[in-house]
């Protein structure tokens, strides 16, 4: 493992985790907790290399891949909301905004609104795709939260 490596992957629920897929992506997708609430997270596509790159988005619960596990290795219970979002097909219009090298695109996503979350510990992995040339590169981050 590289010291890079290491570094990435501790991470911290009290402050943003900055993960990229490898060190040759256009783009960073960057995890902050927000404090008043260690569910919602803030998720900020940034294009760090490309004059332009694109991304296609509709609302954070579509646009992103995403995994939640507990500190047993369990996935928590889906909400109402969360069982519709994990049995919808991705439908409807998104929108493609182009970055332009500097420009970010920011998300709010809120855990709680897809999983029952008691107090505990969790892992969260998180996927989101960016177009360089029209070709799909996949930005990866991970974080914890803790819910009191």
């Amino acid at each position: 493992m590289t010291p890079l490596s290491a570094i990435l992957l501790i991470v911290f629920a009290s402050i943003p985790t900055f993960l990229q897929q490898a060190p040759s992506s256009c783009c960073r997708l960057d995890v902050e907790v927000q404090p008043s609430n260690p569910a919602e997270l803030k998720l900020t596509v940034t294009n760090i290399e490309e004059p332009t790159v694109g991304v296609l988005f509709m609302r954070a619960q579509a646009d992103f891949t995403f995994r939640v596990t507990g500190t047993d290795g369990g996935t928590p219970e889906l909400t109402e909301e969360g069982k519709i979002l994990f049995d919808e097909v991705s439908v409807g219009s998104k929108v493609l905004r182009e970055l332009a090298r500097g420009d970010s695109l920011v998300q709010i996503l809120d855990l709680r609104k897809i999983y029952i979350l008691p107090a505990g510990t969790y892992d969260v992995a998180l996927e989101r795709a960016v177009l360089r040339n029209d070709v799909p590169i996949v930005l990866k981050a991970q974080t914890k939260i803790s819910i009191p």
